[in-house]
């Protein structure tokens, strides 16, 4: 089995819950592209045939957008594949850089926990005030994904901390990030 945003194979400590996880964070991704994707058609046909438009697609699209950006950074966190500067890293032991990498993968996790923290906080005063988004539609449903997003990034990369401090212990060779 190989991972959608992965072209090796998945790795040996794959687990049910991380295939399970794969298929609906990828749905998810799917289905948010495929909206937004369909009201950008919908309103350019709007606007080009019938000279009118959708008073609430710009607000939408800038919503969906916000949900596509962290649900693919969930997904980067789930295949262990944001951005990492690799050049510090390639000359490295392949024990030791399993070492320095759980120790980046706990600074990720501080940080997308703070962030989970602060993002559910800002979800909740939304929540309190009545904000509205599109027109009288409640915005924090649509804020659900940031502390949401942010608490899995975290939970990817502790669980990629322990993974690496594993095969550093170890002195597994095994795929080194």
């Amino acid at each position: 089995m190989t991972h959608s945003l992965d072209t090796e194979p998945a790795p040996k400590d794959t687990t049910r819950f991380d295939r399970i996880a794969e298929r609906i964070e990828n749905g998810a991704l799917t289905l948010t592209m495929a909206a937004l994707v369909g009201v950008a058609a919908v309103q350019l046909i709007l606007r080009s045939v019938f000279s009118s438009t959708l008073v609430w697609a710009d607000e939408f699209q800038r919503i969906v957008v916000l949900w596509l950006a962290l649900l693919g950074a969930v997904a980067a966190a789930r295949t262990d594949r944001h951005l990492r500067i690799d050049v510090v890293h390639k000359l490295l032991s392949p024990r030791l850089r399993e070492l320095v990498s759980a120790v980046a993968s706990l600074v990720v996790v501080a940080v997308a926990s703070v962030l989970a923290y602060q993002a559910g906080r800002f979800t909740v005063q939304a929540y309190s005030f009545g904000d509205t988004v599109m027109g009288d539609v409640k915005q924090w449903p649509f804020l659900v994904i940031m502390p949401v997003a942010f608490g899995l990034i975290a939970a990817y990369y502790l669980r990629n901390a322990v993974r690496q401090a594993m095969r550093a212990i170890a002195g597994d060779e095994g795929r080194a990030g």
